[in-house]
């Protein structure tokens, strides 16, 4: 048995096989011993072994078991070469993972050869191994591996035993068939098809830990590319070469680990090599793993804390992933190519420059001397339409992020810029995405650290909190996009008639602030959406109007499913909460977009029918009143008191009072019906 504080002897040795023929029985004692592994490891992993540690040593242990069934079945006397190919060959093996293993000769096999192998085979099925067997001449090798899946297993090719002239052959073999563009560029395109089959996000219900972003297969697109040019044998070989910083890879580690105990208690659970954490499977993992209710807390508070660490693991692979393997391309691949064929540089200002279409800083002490540059380049982009940004400038960020703290908020030009980045539409969802990835978001709102991986244990939201609040801006941009007419036609026509859409952006990245407090998550969203709007400068009837849509976001979905809207009276309680037409335009707009970014799936035509309804009904009850002579002109009368009011206080010479009121006169009664007063 293992030492539990040792790590160099984890598990239970091989049986002595030395003196054990070919033709005696069949599995040797073997799937007894194989069982005494996992046994060791599962009590070694309870004891805190690091998990990496376990599961190279179930690879070692496979490897001794091959070794020996290679000489024992006569192998070694043949000119075949053996493999561990693919994760195997890494040297990661989960309980149930595949033991992909390629045996390699320098011609066809002959028939004594071939008889060999087979009885070899037959041996791995019979010990309860199920291989991913490859026996391919080197050949046949070169015939497969134009194939990217298989040159990748390639390059992962490990030897364990056999004719040593071959141990080079598997990687060379790729280095003579995919040149260094050609490969990145196809295992980039192999992880885009991934990511897209898994929804493109880190934030799935029931994510697969392997092949969803943010999955150990991100992971492994880092190193099959940098082997493909560095020739290394494992991650950390990149941090000699000042491709990847200590820390980064640190992180990459933490997350890997984190993945890694999930895996195998996934397998276990299951008995088999599944990937999926499924819902059903989240509660039992996350007590395998460690994680338990206290007392006072709520029924799901285990579970929610688990996948909330899966889900924050997984945005760190998947954006360190995302960065390192542009830097490769902008580094490695990019500097090598022809000058008409790199990307052409414009100077943007004094501090950024565009390069193709990407941002980049224009010197490395940019966030460092000009701190107010961070927010700054997220609205450049905006702006000029830029929608990535070079990696060099990315890490830099990274660092200048964790510099953002109560000062730096404090900063009136730092508010005004955040401010603007919200008024800017363009590519607002993908600069608050990176925002949020690079540590912006969160240390600007530090309400919005609070919910990154924050989910709900139900199969209704099927996002985290801060993907969801993302997604709710990214549809409303959906509303302007001609694509989208027809699936959002009145919902569209209001939201372009809106002017100031920041209204909007802002009640939709406070409506969900408070959620996991305690309380009433509307009412908290409510303070923190007045207090945000007012230490920015905003107006308060801004304040007021933003604070409202965030205390009544939930409002309008809950009176048109849970009420009968066909009742006039349900329909004039709610149009007495509403009040007026405007808070009905931007309370419409604000629950299509969150009802869709809470669960596209929910979203149909009779939940869009009720929505329609509602609104028609509630519209036409406010306009009535408004056409009623005395409110009609005491709206108009309060709205242009206000704006007088407003404008006394402004010291502008240039500003005639009078002219401003035959202007008013001009613009007619319905103006000021339409609009309200704000600095």
């Amino acid at each position: 048995m293992f030492i539990a504080d040792s790590t160099d002897t984890l598990i239970t040795e091989l049986p002595d096989l030395s003196n054990v023929s070919s033709n005696q029985s069949r599995n040797l004692g073997i799937p007894d011993w194989l069982k005494q592994i996992e046994d060791d490891i599962s009590v070694a992993l309870a004891k805190g072994v690091d998990i990496r540690s376990l599961v190279e040593a179930r690879a070692e242990a496979i490897d001794s078991l091959l070794i020996e069934l290679f000489k024992l079945h006569d192998l070694q006397q043949t000119e075949l070469a053996l493999f561990a190919v693919g994760g195997y060959g890494r040297g990661e093996l989960s309980p149930y993972s595949d033991v992909d293993i390629l045996l390699l000769s320098p011609d066809d096999l002959d028939k004594d050869t071939s008889q060999k192998v087979d009885a070899f085979v037959a041996r791995l099925w019979d010990i309860g191994i199920e291989p991913g067997l490859a026996v391919r001449s080197i050949k046949d090798c070169f015939q497969v591996a134009t194939d990217i899946t298989v040159a990748t297993n390639l390059l992962e090719g490990r030897l364990l035993a056999g004719n040593e002239t071959l141990r080079n052959v598997p990687n060379e073999i790729v280095q003579q068939l995919w040149s260094q563009k050609d490969f990145y560029e196809a295992k980039m395109a192999e992880a885009r098809a991934r990511h897209l089959r898994h929804n493109d996000t880190e934030y799935n219900l029931e994510p697969d830990i392997k092949k969803s972003p943010g999955g150990l297969r991100d992971i492994h697109t880092i190193g099959w590319i940098t082997k493909r040019y560095f020739r290394i044998g494992k991650l950390y070989d990149l941090v000699p070469q000042e491709f990847l910083t200590e820390r980064e890879f640190d992180e990459l580690m933490f997350a890997e680990g984190f993945l890694w105990r999930i895996r195998h208690h996934l397998h276990h659970l299951t008995g088999r090599n599944e990937n999926k954490l499924l819902f059903d499977y989240q509660r039992e993992i996350a007590e395998r793993m460690g994680y338990h209710a206290e007392p006072d807390d709520e029924p799901n508070a285990a579970v929610e804390a688990f996948m909330r660490d899966y889900y924050r693991c997984a945005m760190q692979i998947s954006t360190l992933s995302e960065m390192l393997t542009s830097h490769y391309y902008e580094t490695l691949i990019e500097a090598r190519l022809p000058e008409s064929e790199r990307p052409k540089k414009s100077v943007l200002n004094a501090r950024f420059n565009q390069v193709g279409d990407h941002i980049a800083m224009a010197h490395h002490h940019v966030f460092a001397q000009h701190p107010e540059a961070i927010l700054e380049m997220f609205l450049l982009m905006g702006q000029h339409g830029i929608k990535y940004i070079r990696t060099r400038t990315l890490r830099a960020l990274k660092i200048a992020a964790r510099g953002i703290d109560q000062n730096y908020r404090e900063n009136e030009r730092h508010k005004q810029l955040f401010l603007e980045n919200l008024k800017e539409q363009n590519y607002l969802y993908q600069r608050l995405r990176i925002m949020k990835r690079y540590g912006v978001l969160a240390n600007y709102l530090p309400q919005f650290a609070n919910l990154v991986g924050l989910m709900q244990y139900d199969l209704f939201h099927r996002y985290t909190v801060d993907a969801h609040i993302l997604l709710l801006v990214r549809i409303l941009h959906r509303f302007t996009d001609p694509k989208y007419k027809d699936d959002f036609a009145l919902v569209s026509s209001i939201y372009k008639r809106i002017e100031r859409k920041e209204i909007i952006v802002l009640a939709a990245i406070f409506h969900d602030i408070a959620k996991g407090r305690g309380g009433d998550h509307s009412e908290l969203g409510e303070i923190d959406a007045i207090e945000f709007c007012l230490s920015h400068g905003m107006s308060e009837a801004d304040a007021k109007l933003i604070g409202w849509l965030t205390r009544y976001h939930l409002l309008m979905s809950m009176t048109a499913q849970k009420q009968d809207i066909s009742d006039p009276e349900v329909v004039t309680r709610f149009a007495n909460l509403v009040g007026n037409v405007t808070h009905l335009n931007h309370l419409y707009v604000l629950t299509v977009a969150d009802m869709n970014a809470t669960n596209p799936q929910l979203w149909n035509s009779w939940r869009a029918s009720l929505m329609k309804q509602l609104y028609i009904q509630t519209r036409r009850i406010l306009r009535a009143d408004l056409d009623a002579p005395t409110n009609r002109q005491e709206m108009i009368a309060t709205t242009r008191q206000q704006a007088l009011a407003m404008l006394d206080k402004v010291d502008n010479q240039h500003m005639n009072r009078d002219e401003v009121l035959v202007l008013w006169d001009e613009l007619g009664d319905e103006y000021f019906l339409r609009e309200i007063p704000e600095a």
